[in-house]
């Protein structure tokens, strides 16, 4: 679809995450997630689609992150990316999801 459908798409989710229980939102979450990480790996993602992608994938894991775990390491590489990127929005957007995912999947180092 056009950018400004997936970004649509995107807020969508966001809305819907916010206000869904979180049992059913944890049973679908991780197939979620995934085309939200591809999406906004796309070199063809806009500025807003891109903070749009963020802010959905910031819901997902403040409200379900224990389940999106096997994402981390596809995760952490977009995210990483994102915080590189030019666009003060979108910045900003991947440093609440970065915050987000610290929450949901912290590391434990291991003496």
């Amino acid at each position: 679809g056009t950018a400004a459908h997936r970004r649509d798409c995107a807020e969508s989710l966001a809305l819907l995450s916010q206000h869904v229980d979180i049992p059913a939102l944890e049973r679908h979450a991780l197939k979620c997630a995934g085309p939200l990480v591809r999406a906004l790996t796309d070199k063809a993602a806009d500025t807003e689609l891109q903070a749009a992608l963020l802010a959905a994938l910031s819901v997902l894991l403040e409200r379900a992150g224990s389940v999106l775990r096997p994402l981390v390491p596809a995760l952490l590489t977009a995210l990483v990316k994102a915080l590189d990127g030019p666009p003060s929005e979108v910045r900003s957007a991947a440093a609440r999801a970065v915050a987000a995912l610290a929450l949901a999947a912290p590391k434990v180092d291991v003496i």
